[in-house]
């Protein structure tokens, strides 16, 4: 009788043992899920066109020329000096080719900032699997702390040359070529070939005016959001977490600042301030938390009463880590859903103060300031009021898109 030998045992898995069925991360899974949405992608595509148009505003819609090759005229130095009581001797003409790049070096500060920042968090982005919480804190500040240097040490030039009409060798204009603030055209133009969106009252391109508002736009409704998020999360986690006297204390607080119609108190607190960007963003940020801090409150109850915070508390960790490593992580998807929507929630109020005359004031330009132009002449000039009035459609649809894929694709009761 002859023995077989034992089956081979290889170390190596195999194809069937190297995937394990749910092994996908929760938010790999929420990606797989908002990508199958054409809708919600439809939106965030259009929201990272929108951030692309306000980046690179300047080199996209702006009187100066990315590169410019003049001819210098000057006079070259006379043969022999003048004699008393003589005419001047002949003296050549010299013509000198003089290359420039006068948008960059037009660029402000704000122009900087739009630049730099996004890069920043770029660089993060892409290096963030090899940063702790303690590097990526000092890569991040480090990293503000360079761009505001560098942008202190900036310094504007007010240039108000007419480049259009200088008659240069080789000049290369952006696609748009009038500025923000150029008043060459003629007043209410209407839309044509050489304004594609018309001229406002003094004489101003519509499309360069919406381009640049849509840098207003985005950091209001971005900055404002985060604001109001941030202390959102902070009252409702506190509130959530430690209940008793403290979610007592914390929930009145809340129901008095609920009291007050966001609206109303938005314009009462600007009335005594003076209006401005900053100014319009902390109030904005500052009176609309109460509804992420009610569903951060929520969600802090539900979650502080599963078996991984009851595991993490029996092991001995403390409220720090059991607050921001373990309660916080798993309710920051309805988070993320309320930031989307409040970011559009921002963008409208921001162009209703605009329109009110209580935004960011002008010249500066906005897509409410722009509407509030129209007033006068709603239908002789109906693309005063026309196009602002799709620019804010369009925004606030499409981050509404955005935030409705994404709390289809984290609602565990559309899991499969």
């Amino acid at each position: 009788m002859t023995s077989e030998p034992p089956p081979s045992i290889s170390s190596a898995p195999t194809a069937a043992a190297a995937t394990v069925p749910g092994e996908a991360s929760l938010a790999s899974e929420s990606w797989t899920r908002f990508r199958s949405n054409r809708m919600a992608m439809a939106g965030l595509w259009i929201v990272g066109l929108m951030f692309a148009v306000a980046i690179f505003a300047p080199f996209i819609a702006s009187n100066r020329p990315y590169y410019m090759v003049a001819l210098k005229r000057s006079l070259a130095p006379a043969a022999a000096p003048a004699e008393p009581g003589k005419p001047e001797p002949p003296r050549t003409v010299v013509m000198t080719k003089v290359a420039s790049f006068p948008l960059l070096h037009g660029l402000t500060k704000e122009d900087l900032r739009w630049l730099m920042y996004p890069a920043a968090g770029l660089a993060v982005w892409l290096f963030r699997r090899r940063l702790t919480a303690r590097t990526g804190f000092i890569a991040v500040t480090a990293a503000v702390a360079i761009i505001e240097i560098t942008v202190a040490q900036h310094k504007e030039v007010m240039d108000w040359t007419n480049y259009r009409a200088i008659a240069a060798q080789t000049k290369w204009m952006p696609p748009i070529p009038y500025g923000p603030l150029e008043q060459e055209s003629p007043q209410y133009e209407p839309p044509g070939n050489t304004n594609w969106m018309g001229t406002d009252d003094l004489g101003r391109d519509i499309l360069s005016r919406l381009i640049h508002a849509t840098r207003i736009s985005m950091t209001v409704g971005f900055v404002a959001t985060s604001i109001s998020i941030t202390l959102g999360v902070l009252v409702g986690a506190l509130a959530g977490y430690y209940r008793g006297w403290v979610d007592i204390g914390l929930s009145r607080v809340i129901e008095v600042m609920e009291c007050f119609p966001t609206m109303f108190l938005i314009l009462a607190v600007l009335a005594f301030l003076t209006p401005s960007l900053f100014t319009l963003m902390a109030v904005m940020g500052l009176t609309s938390w109460t509804g992420t801090a009610r569903l951060v409150r929520g969600e802090f109850l539900r979650l502080s009463e599963l078996p991984f915070a009851l595991a993490a508390r029996a092991l001995g960790a403390g409220d720090r880590r059991i607050i921001l490593g373990h309660i916080l992580p798993n309710a920051m998807g309805p988070v993320l859903v309320a930031a989307t929507f409040g970011i559009a929630s921002a963008i409208l109020v921001e162009s209703s103060l605009s329109f009110l005359g209580m935004g960011v004031q002008p010249p500066t330009p906005t897509w409410g300031d722009m509407l509030s132009k129209a007033r006068s002449g709603v239908i002789s000039t109906w693309w005063l009021a026309v196009f602002p009035g799709i620019m804010i459609f369009i925004s606030i649809t499409a981050y509404n898109l955005v935030g409705q894929g994404i709390r289809d694709a984290t609602d565990p009761r559309l899991r499969e």
